[in-house]
């Protein structure tokens, strides 16, 4: 599963170096590929919750694996920035409650209450960002509309 995104995530990424300036440094690159596989996750993190919605347990703990996975994994590669790492860690977070409550709800597991460690933990991770470093990102792009 992992060399399939990473490959997904290279093919992209170098269709892309092909259209990008040179002017571009490294962890502006870092940061593109990073942005790819966030949107790949976006697909995972919905099939998830629609086969929940629509009760296909098979299928809904079946993607249970790839999204927590890449989840972890965008934590895991955003670790050193922290202005990326905090949102990925609250959607790590929020994924991986949505999932045992997911599974509470299918099986009556009794381990709902489990999950509030980790929406709490993700609204704690989110509003620290949103305290700390959101006004700069705001400012940040404030300015670059304005070139």
């Amino acid at each position: 599963m992992r060399i399939a995104l990473e490959y997904v995530c290279c093919k992209l990424v170098n269709e892309q170096l092909l259209k990008t300036p040179k002017y571009l440094s490294a962890p502006k690159l870092l940061s593109m590929r990073n942005r790819i596989l966030e949107n790949l996750h976006l697909p995972f993190w919905l099939i998830k919750d629609a086969c929940w919605a629509m009760a296909l347990k098979p299928l809904a703990l079946l993607m249970i694996f790839p999204t927590v996975s890449l989840a972890i994994y965008l934590v895991i590669r955003t670790r050193k920035e922290t202005k990326d790492f905090l949102p990925n860690l609250a959607i790590a977070c929020w994924i991986t409650a949505n999932s045992i409550w997911m599974c509470d709800e299918f099986y009556q597991l009794e381990i709902k209450d489990f999950s509030l460690v980790f929406f709490s933990f993700g609204i704690i991770s989110i509003a620290y960002w949103l305290w700390k470093y959101f006004p700069d990102e705001w400012k940040k792009s404030k300015a670059e509309e304005i070139r």
